[in-house]
């Protein structure tokens, strides 16, 4: 960047690089979730920092700004969808299925969630996991909910709310009886609400840190 504002498209959380990827080896197939969702960069003279303000680039001399490119109703720039869920043979490079994921009911303008169950993508703060029964895990997406999603053609066939939006991609683990377990972790401490953007004002923010859940898979699963 230089001094005039720039944009940056993919921005600096996508798109692959933020969640990264799962991989189904058994079948070579690459489970991904890009973000479309660009930056504002600049750069400013040192000089002209308000008093206080310090930046990562120390010993040079300048700052820099980066932000997302939203409106002044707090709402990105560019159509949706701003997230997406898709498969990829990995022997042919072909795109096998993709589709939005995240609804825009904790989200909206100025962080006014809509509350309208609406299929829009959002963006997401996690990556996913996959189970050898073909099932693909997130909990990444704004609307503060953990789903499941069938490798095979994408339908959604489980979903479960969560306080917050998850921060990470979700585990799973066989137990020593061979129970299977999907473990979400939802921290609490500095995280956002829904809409991935506003921090949590410090009387909201649990100083246990957050929640740990767990869920049994069915045995088929």
């Amino acid at each position: 960047p230089g001094t005039d504002m720039i944009l940056q498209n993919p921005g600096a959380t996508g798109g692959f690089n933020w969640g990264s990827v799962s991989v189904d080896e058994v079948n070579n197939l690459m489970i991904v979730n890009p973000l479309f969702m660009a930056n504002q960069l600049q750069l400013i003279a040192r000089a002209d920092l308000p008093e206080g303000v310090t930046d990562s680039m120390q010993g040079t001399p300048y700052a820099h700004t980066s932000n997302r490119f939203m409106s002044p109703l707090h709402v990105p720039c560019m159509q949706p969808p701003y997230g997406i869920l898709g498969v990829v043979d990995l022997e042919t490079r072909q795109l096998l299925w993709e589709k939005p994921i995240g609804t825009a009911k904790h989200t909206g303008p100025l962080g006014i969630p809509t509350g309208l169950p609406l299929t829009v993508g959002t963006p997401q703060t996690g990556g996913t996991v996959t189970t050898a029964g073909g099932l693909i895990f997130s909990a990444g997406a704004f609307d503060n909910t953990v789903r499941a999603t069938a490798l095979s053609d994408g339908r959604e066939v489980w979903n479960h709310p969560l306080p917050f939006t998850a921060q990470g991609t979700p585990m799973t683990y066989l137990s020593p009886g061979g129970k299977q377990t999907l473990i979400v972790v939802v921290p609490v401490f500095n995280s956002t609400r829904g809409n991935g953007y506003q921090p949590l004002p410090a009387y909201e923010e649990d100083p246990l840190g957050g929640y740990v859940f767990a869920f049994r898979l069915p045995e088929a699963m």
